[in-house]
């Protein structure tokens, strides 16, 4: 049995699904684990995880694996690499890939303060270098178009914000049949994020990625340990840096083990489907 959201798996769906004849559950990696919120606590019997040490959050909840299988993306894997498409979408200097946090993953009282200042961060970026072409990717009804003061660090900056699906708009001058955010980071210079997982599933493509951690206080997602440490800025200057060092950088390779956050992911479901196969070729011979 599969599952795709950590938040899903119990101890008590696994009894009942072998109770009734089912031989392992497993679950794929979608998500930095979060330690506090919904989802801390994971339970199957295979683990696979984008990178070699990508699953330590989640045995910080004590979560209950039988194994963990470092395989890459398996959702990079199918919308990236199992995808045919011949797409014509813009190319960003900077992407930032956003999602909305105005609700349980509030975890400390600044914490939504943080949030918007590292949108802020983006907009001095914007003033001091009109030239560079910024965009935020968002998600269809992800509720930030709600939200007031991100929309007014938005108005007075040339930011390009995306939320909608470019044929929902009927957008002839724009032809392209998906806005899925892997295609437009892909076509991007440089990532950023607040924590989604793309951070990590970039640097396996050798693209300069950082996280945004402004006063280094978004610890339920990036502890302040060094294996996340490596990866994030805690300060505007920091991120200034960042973007100018690795801009144009055209051979661009990463200092860091980019495997610990996430291999290579372009035959992610080839290597589980083979994982899978030889667990069921060990039941069947014992």
């Amino acid at each position: 049995m599969t599952q795709e959201r950590q938040f899903t798996t119990s101890s008590l769906k696994n009894f009942l699904f072998k109770k009734n004849g089912g031989f392992k559950t497993f679950i794929f990696q979608r998500n930095i684990a979060q330690l506090n919120g919904p989802g801390m606590y994971t339970c199957a019997d295979f683990f696979f995880s984008m990178g070699n040490k990508s699953h330590l959050q989640y045995l910080k909840c004590k979560s209950k694996f039988e194994q963990i299988y470092p395989v890459g993306s398996f959702f990079m894997n199918i919308v990236k690499f199992k995808k045919l498409t011949k797409s014509n979408i813009p190319k960003y200097d900077l992407l930032h890939i956003a999602s909305n946090m105005n609700y349980f993953q509030d975890t400390h009282s600044k914490f939504l303060d943080d949030w918007i200042e590292q949108f802020s961060w983006l907009a001095t970026l914007n003033k001091k270098n009109p030239g560079l072409k910024i965009c935020i990717k968002g998600r269809k009804y992800d509720g930030l178009r709600k939200n007031k003061k991100f929309m007014d660090i938005l108005k007075n900056s040339t930011i390009i914000f995306i939320d909608e699906h470019y044929e929902d708009q009927n957008n002839k001058k724009f032809k392209y049949d998906s806005s899925h955010s892997y295609d437009y980071a892909s076509n991007a210079k440089i990532i950023c994020t607040w924590q989604s997982t793309m951070g990590f599933e970039m640097m396996s493509l050798n693209k300069p990625s950082i996280f945004l951690d402004p006063y280094s206080r978004n610890t339920a997602h990036l502890p302040n340990e060094k294996h996340y440490n490596d990866v994030k800025v805690i300060s505007y200057n920091e991120f200034e840096n960042f973007v100018f060092k690795n801009l144009d950088k055209k051979d661009y390779k990463s200092h860091l083990n980019t495997d610990e956050y996430c291999l290579d992911s372009s035959n992610t479901i080839e290597k589980t489907f083979e994982i899978l196969m030889e667990n069921l070729k060990n039941k069947k011979n014992r």
